[in-house]
């Protein structure tokens, strides 16, 4: 008789240990992005590319305006927060409405901080635009540590 369950143990080699995956779990999160880029598709009736090219992601009331590093736009009718749960990319908030994609502030060469009197900025060259984008309180110290290891390790 095979019972089929949502479980599955591995034994890891070295150590012995045996490693619960709860892949039930997993599917379910797997549905729910799936779910959410067909809402993503059907507010804006076409298709649109989320890939590693993919830069920063800025909220202005109902549009996310998505940049890519070679400079292009592409305006969506979704919020930050469906963008962020529907793909793979890690996206670090950098204030409320604007968040950037964590493997290009380790990856890409054009990034640098400013300070104007009580307030931090994130500066991006992309193809020759300078985008200006203010840190939130909330997110600066993550920000900043983050871009503090930059310095150090590239391959974060």
């Amino acid at each position: 008789m095979l019972l089929l369950t949502s479980t599955l143990f591995l034994i890891n080699k070295k150590t012995n240990e045996v490693i619960i995956k709860d892949l039930e779990n997993q599917n379910k999160i797997m549905i729910q992005k799936i779910n959410n880029v067909k809402n993503i598709v059907l507010k804006n009736k076409r298709s649109f590319p989320t890939n590693d090219k993919l830069i920063i992601a800025s909220y202005y009331h109902p549009y996310t305006i998505i940049h890519f590093i070679d400079g292009k736009n592409d305006r969506l009718r979704c919020s930050l927060a469906e963008l962020e749960n529907s793909f793979e990319l890690e996206f670090i908030r950098v204030n409320r409405s604007c968040m950037v994609v964590k493997q290009h502030l380790f990856s890409f060469g054009d990034i640098s901080l400013s300070t104007d009197k009580s307030n931090h900025q994130l500066l991006l060259d992309i193809k020759g635009t300078i985008h200006t984008i203010s840190i939130g309180k909330k997110y600066e110290s993550q920000l900043i540590s983050l871009l503090s290891m930059r310095k150090y390790n590239r391959n974060f």
